[in-house]
Formats: C-alpha cells, structure tokens, sequence
C-alpha cells in the first residue's frame, strides 16, 4: 500500500480498501524544511460531483464506480490510467450480447467492500440482539420461579407455623 509523509512528520497511509492510518513520527526535534512542492493547485476548477445520494449509496440502488471516482478525483483532461483502460474493456465486453464479464470476479471495489462490512455487521448485530432478547426471556422465567419459589416458601412457612400453634394449643 502507498504511504506518505505530511509536512508535520507524520505518516499517512492506507491499510485497507476504506480504511487509512496516520502515525506520528517524533525526529530529532528539528523542524521539517520547507518544501517547494504544492499539495494544491488553484488553477484547477472542481469538476462536477457525481449525482449520487446517500440514501441511493447506502441502500445500494447506485453506487459511484472506480471510474466516476478516478473521472471526479483525476478530471476530464487526465490521461486514463491502466485501470481504466482496462474497466473500459470490460464494460465494452460487458456490453456486448452474450459477453458476460468474470461473473465471480474476485477485485472488489471500495464501494462493495463496505457493502460488505455494513452487511456482516448488521447480521452479527442482529445475533446479537437475538442472544440479548433470549437472555432477557430467560432472565424473566428465572425471576418468576423465583418469586412463586418465594410465595410458596412464605405459604408453607405461615402455613407450617398456623399447624404448629394449632396442634400445641389442643393437645
């Protein structure tokens, strides 16, 4: 995975398909020098987001495809790199009748991973809150054995003790 070092020493870098990391790097207490290179350039207009919205991300209606994101991120006058020569490829094999892409296609984009994630999640979850309601039932039959346990101790307790004055005060 590619990694990068800020102007403030630190290292930031990708350690998965949705995830990144940033590490602190302590040097000699010296500054960083000045570098002349530009993270941003002015010159450059914003190109036009995808029209996607989150509820249609979520949901999984429409997603923005590894293009989109390589069109908003690189914009429309970058050469196409590698990836998308080759997606391009696909989506023209795609398209062609009876031209079926790898159907099980192990690459999986950032978009499905999370899909992915949010979908095993939510199943572990719901385990969970299935595990979390069976102990409350549980719980609850326990506590009203309990009680009747109680109840009946209490009865034969009254009961024991109405018996025994009752047989010292005749005899």
């Amino acid at each position: 995975m590619a990694a990068s070092i800020t102007k403030t020493g630190d290292v930031f870098g990708w350690t998965g398909p949705s995830e990144i990391a940033i590490l602190p790097v302590w040097g000699t207490g010296k500054p960083l020098e000045n570098s002349h290179d530009t993270l941003v350039n002015p010159e450059l207009g914003t190109p036009p987001r995808p029209t996607i919205s989150n509820f249609q991300w979520i949901s999984g209606t429409q997603y923005v495809s590894p293009t989109d994101l390589d069109l908003l991120i690189g914009g429309q006058d970058r050469p196409p790199s590698k990836r998308m020569v080759a997606a391009a490829a696909a989506e023209q094999r795609q398209a062609r009748p009876g031209g079926n892409a790898r159907a099980g296609s192990s690459q999986e984009g950032w978009g499905g991973y999370l899909s992915r994630q949010i979908t095993e999640r939510t199943e572990k979850l719901n385990i969970m809150g299935d595990s979390v309601n069976n102990l409350q039932q549980s719980s609850s039959g326990w506590a009203d054995d309990v009680g009747k346990y109680v109840k009946k101790q209490q009865r034969s307790l009254l009961l024991g003790g109405l018996k025994g004055g009752l047989k010292r005060g005749f005899m």
